[in-house]
Formats: structure tokens, sequence, C-alpha cells
């Protein structure tokens, strides 16, 4: 007798456990080692009455597996076959002979180095503020180049970009570039543009310019909610009264807009009940940003597991991909002031510059397609862990893993190096969560 996992379940190995993938119906299923080791050798075509572990533990083997099978994850069959794992979005274009077409999805373009708020942490270089305001980009001492943005939006629509994501600290200070850039994408409606704003700027101007364009997006960075800006400066305190009027003005218009809480040393004994607010009064579960010493390899704010969500999900078909390529970075390359396409905004290795070369000419090149295929089997702390390829954290630290393990510590959700299946608190974003154990 045999049993197979179906076209849509698909069996991962970690170090420590193993996962069931339900493609079909966005659940991960926990195995420990035991189960884990049991559906291997099955998936392989092994006879059920071969096994050993099956001869002695035989009601508790067909308990487990009957109860896969009831679950949809598979089936028994009498005698050997051949399941063709479900292969989405095929057929699928190649590389050469080997590789698929490369898509760029993202653009993270930084248009300001100017804000009205005066953050202690922001526009420091040796700090990089993850998913905030400054959205990884920092300054450096060069002259901040004269972009061509016609060009620049014709150029992004050619390579088939699908999201023009502009941040810098308030790129609202620069509101006469985001009208450029309106006015090219309307030309041609196929680009997304979100903005990246702590909303320091007049409510009526975001408000404007979000009009004038149907695919803007606003992501709003927030420091705390009225029930705890207390304990922030008077200053703090009058800004956070400015973004609730914000939040009236954008619902009442029917702007869309998501939301990121950001953490730093005055709030951060307060984001795990700061998140629960924005939650009610919202409706919106925030992305977190975090802050660290790049210097010092240190994570300068903490959140509490149960509220460190493992985010930037895409979509569970996506496993084929994740299994090539870096789901942060594939798809991404950045432009920040100074003209310097780079991998993404928070790894400074310049691949050109596009006052001196096209896009084109920059991107034909291997060098960002080697940062694409960075999966998370290359990464030295992910590789072992059975959760890798529905994870997405942030591939600066990935990189910087291999230098100092406490810099991939930071960031990973399920705390690899202590307890590898200890991921009982960390939200799982589109996806069912189960445990299965079998116990001999």
């Amino acid at each position: 007798m045999f049993f197979r996992l179906n076209a849509f379940a698909f069996l991962v190995a970690g170090e420590k456990d193993y996962s069931i993938y339900d493609m079909k119906n966005n659940s991960i299923y926990m195995l420990n080692r035991e189960a884990g080791m049991l559906i291997k050798r099955l998936e392989n075509n092994v006879d059920l009455d071969t096994l050993k572990e099956y001869e002695k533990h035989k009601n508790v083997c067909m308990d487990f597996l009957g109860m896969l099978a009831q679950k949809g994850l598979g089936d028994f069959f009498e005698n050997e076959v051949h399941i063709e794992k479900f292969r989405f979005n095929a057929p699928i274009q190649k590389k050469g002979m080997l590789e698929p077409v490369p898509q760029y999805v993202k653009c993270y373009l930084e248009i300001s180095n100017e804000c009205n708020l005066k953050c202690s942490f922001c526009g420091k270089s040796k700090y990089i503020n993850w998913l905030g305001c400054q959205s990884c980009f920092r300054n450096q001492n060069h002259q901040e180049a004269s972009i061509k943005y016609d060009k620049l939006v014709s150029e992004l629509e050619e390579i088939g970009v699908k999201e023009l994501i502009l941040g810098g600290r308030e790129p609202f200070c620069k509101s006469e570039v985001i009208y450029k850039l309106i006015e090219q994408c309307k030309k041609n409606s196929r680009i997304n543009l979100i903005i990246t704003t702590p909303g320091s700027v007049e409510a009526n101007e975001i408000l404007k310019v979000s009009s004038l364009y149907e695919k803007i997006k606003l992501n709003i960075v927030v420091f705390a909610t009225r029930r705890f800006s207390e304990f922030l400066s008077e200053e703090m305190q009058e800004f956070i009264r400015k973004q609730e009027k914000l939040f009236s003005v954008l619902h009442k218009n029917n702007i869309p807009y998501s939301v990121t809480l950001q953490i730093y040393d005055k709030n951060r004994n307060y984001a795990e009940a700061i998140i629960r607010d924005i939650k009610t009064e919202l409706g919106i579960t925030p992305m977190i940003a975090d802050i660290v010493d790049m210097e010092k390899r240190e994570k300068l704010t903490h959140i509490g597991m149960n509220q460190k969500m493992l985010s930037q999900y895409r979509n569970p078909r996506e496993f084929y991909l994740r299994k090539s390529y870096n789901p942060c970075l594939y798809g991404v390359f950045s432009i920040d002031l100074f003209g310097n396409v780079n991998p993404c905004p928070g790894i400074h290795k310049a691949l050109g510059n596009i006052t001196d070369n096209t896009l084109h000419e920059i991107l034909s090149k291997d060098d960002l397609y080697s940062y694409w295929t960075y999966s998370k089997d290359k990464v030295v702390y992910c590789k072992n862990c059975s959760m890798r390829y529905f994870c997405s954290d942030c591939s600066v630290f990935e990189l910087a893993s291999y230098e100092s393990s406490n810099v991939h510590n930071m960031f990973c959700p399920a705390n690899i190096e202590e307890k590898a299946s200890d991921i009982s608190n960390v939200e799982f974003v589109g996806w069912n969560k189960e445990y299965l154990s079998l116990d001999y």
C-alpha cells in the first residue's frame, strides 16, 4: 500500500521539523520530525508495508495518514503512483534554457531628503529604518542628481514595472516631483504609485495630490495613537492629532492607504497596545518599522514575537518562484536621490547611474539578477528552516548575517537560532496554521 501527497501539497524539510504547504487552501501544517520523515519516505513511492516504523506502530501511522487524507492533503493507493505536482502559472517563458525571464515588479524611488519632523533616529547614515519613512535610504555625501522624470517613467513602463514606490523622509516636501511623476504615469496607467509618508504636510495637499491619479495608494507612517501620545513630546502629540485629521480626510474621500508603525525608543514599550488601537480605530493591521544600528549590528527597537508578523506576503501560488528566487529582492530595484540604481534601498551596491546610462543598459547586466537568485536555500540561517518558502524578511540582514549571526536573528520571526519550531505566536498573513504530530 502507498500513500502520496496530492498535487497541491508540498513537503518542505527543515533541520528540526517539517512543513506541508497546502497551496489549494492556503494552509500550513507544521509536522514534528517523526511525521516529516514518514511522509518523506512515502513521497519517494516507498511501500508503506516495508517500513519498520509502520510495522511497529501500524495503528498510529494509519490514524495519522488517515487524518492527512481527511484534510485533503493526500490519499492511499494500491500500487506505486506518479503525482505530477501542480505548477502554477505554467507554461512559463525561459531565460536561455534554464531560467525564467525576469519580471521587474517594483522600483523604489527616493525623491526627497526633507521632512517637517525632527526624529532623533532619522537621517543618520549608520541607522537603517526598515520599512519606515526613510524606507532604508541613507544620506550620502553626493550631489543630488538632476533626474528627468518623464524619461524615467517611460523607461519604467518599457521594462514592465508595476509599482513605483516613492520615499525619502517626507516625499510631499517635493510635491512638484510627485506632480511630474503623476503626469507621466497618467499617460500609461499600468504603473501603481505608492507614497510612503508620515503625513507631515497639510492634509489638503496630500488629498489634492492623491486625487489626481486613480492608482495612488498612501503608506502612512505613524508613531502612536492618541491614547499613548502623552509619553511623547508636545510636538509629537500635536503631530498625532494632525494625523488623526488626515486619516479622517482620507477615509471621507475614499483614498486608499496602509499604515506602518514606526518603533523607536519613545514608543517601543507600548507598541503592542498601539497596534491594537490601530486595528480598532482604523480597521488596519499595521506593518512594523524597526530601527537598526548597522555599525554595531544591533537592533535598537524591539516588539513582542506575537506581534511580529511574517510580512510582505504576496500569494502562496508563488511556491516555485520562492524556491528559486529571493521573495524580498526578486523584481525589485531602487533609485536614490543621486541617481544610483541599487538592488534595494537598503543594499548600497550601485549597479549604475541613470544620469550616465539608461535603465535598460544598467539592468541588462547580471549583477542585479545575482541578488534576485539569492534564495532562502542560500541564506545560511534560513536553509534549514521548514518555513523558508513562505517567510519574507529583510534581505539586507540576510546578507549581513554572514558577518554576524545576531543580525539575522533580529528579523527572524521563528528565532531559528534558539528553537526552529517556536512559531506558535507568529501570525502567518493569509495562511491557516495547524500543528500535526506523529508520536510513536
